[in-house]
């Protein structure tokens, strides 16, 4: 296992499952809704 499967299975993997999304685009498309989101919405 080289280090960049080894950085998803041990750690990329466990956010996506914690968070319930099946991939990265899903995971990325959901934390840049929240930063980006006016402050009426994130307050």
């Amino acid at each position: 296992m080289d280090k960049r499967e080894d950085l998803y299975a041990n750690y990329w993997r466990k956010i996506e499952e914690t968070l319930g999304a099946d991939s990265y685009d899903e995971v990325m498309h959901n934390w840049l809704t929240v930063v980006n989101a006016p402050a009426s919405i994130a307050a």
